[in-house]
């Protein structure tokens, strides 16, 4: 009984501390891609590789974002690979920022490095061949590359994702977390052809879209009140059994 009772308390346990998603944003636009910049673009605009910061539309949003208007602007800070390296803790303030997300922002705190190997990076174009291109030392490559036959030929898409804050300016509180992926597709490029121009010292022009979702990471005063009541509860029955044997 008494480890039957105990059973019950630890399984309870990730339920009380499963956070929950409060909000999600869709962006798009498109971006000039360097071996160590991004510049984003809503619409690519020729100019500069890196200035610093870019703009990026909403094309989709629910739940604490679900009144934004509808390809709103944001304004999201550039990547560079020497300010904000993969792989390793940051923290780039109001990465994330606009008008549209009243006194909300997004504070990017890391950026995941790459989850393939580069031994095909280089390898002659295949259909369903992955890489992670490798990085000059310090430096960990975030970028997941693949290719992929779209019934025409090669192409290939490339992805990586983000971690952050969402953080309130008026209180400077934290409000949850958020988890981001970005994605590009390469018409008719393998990923051997998009490397080769980067590599080179030149920069691609893909159109991107990312999905950021927000997740509180303090349980809802009812869901703790619960689990603070399960715990008294089975305490209790712990301490009746023990006093009885």
């Amino acid at each position: 009984m008494k480890a039957t009772i105990l059973g019950v308390l630890l399984s309870l346990t990730p339920a009380c501390l499963q956070a929950t998603t409060i909000g999600e944003i869709k962006l798009g636009g498109e971006a000039e891609v360097t071996i160590t910049t991004i510049d984003w673009a809503q619409s690519y605009i020729p100019g500069p590789a890196y200035n610093g910061t870019g703009t990026a539309g909403v094309t989709g949003r629910s739940g604490i974002f679900s009144a934004i208007p509808f390809l709103s602007p944001l304004t999201i800070i550039d990547r560079d690979a020497v300010l904000h390296p993969a792989g390793v803790p940051l923290f780039v303030p109001g990465w994330l920022s606009g008008p549209s997300l009243g006194t909300l922002v997004f504070d990017l705190t890391y950026i995941l490095p790459g989850f393939y190997t580069s031994a095909d990076c280089f390898a002659a174009p295949a259909d369903q061949q992955t890489c992670t291109p490798a990085a000059p030392p310090p430096f960990t490559s975030p970028y997941n590359l693949s290719n992929f036959n779209d019934g025409n030929g090669l192409s290939s898409n490339g992805a990586f994702s983000v971690r952050g804050n969402v953080r309130d300016t008026a209180t400077n509180l934290n409000i949850g977390v958020f988890d981001g992926v970005f994605g590009a597709e390469f018409k008719d490029q393998s990923y051997q052809e998009v490397l080769a121009t980067v590599l080179g010292g030149g920069s691609v022009l893909p159109s991107y879209s990312a999905t950021l979702t927000v997740s509180d990471e303090i349980p809802e005063p009812s869901t703790t009140a619960y689990c603070l009541l399960a715990t008294l509860f089975g305490f209790c029955l712990l301490r009746r059994r023990h006093s009885s044997t």
